[in-house]
């Protein structure tokens, strides 16, 4: 779908349904491996910059029953998208368990 733009020009617009990934899983797609100095190809550590993000935000939900709602939905999101993160770590930096 296009959305007309300033002067006429055309925009595509973002596809419907968009998931917590979206344009990060496309972004992500681009720049996914690197080679190390043994000719190994190695994974960049965007899911651990997302989680860590997600973690951050989480730590701003002032009700401790919120967080822990919110960070088990999100961590089942993570596990469809099939994000690689740890669940322990996960919880303990969103400050929902020690």
């Amino acid at each position: 779908m296009f959305v007309p733009g300033v002067n006429g020009s055309v925009i595509p617009s973002a596809p419907s349904g968009s998931r917590l990934k979206g344009a990060y899983k496309n972004s992500k797609s681009l720049n996914k491996r690197k080679m190390s100095k043994g000719g190994e190809i190695e994974e960049d550590d965007d899911d651990k910059e997302m989680v860590d993000g997600v973690a951050s935000i989480l730590r701003g939900v002032k009700s401790k029953k919120n967080r822990l709602q919110l960070a088990n939905k999100l961590a089942k999101q993570f596990n469809r998208e099939k994000v690689e993160y740890n669940l322990a770590e996960f919880l303990k930096k969103s400050k929902v368990k020690k």
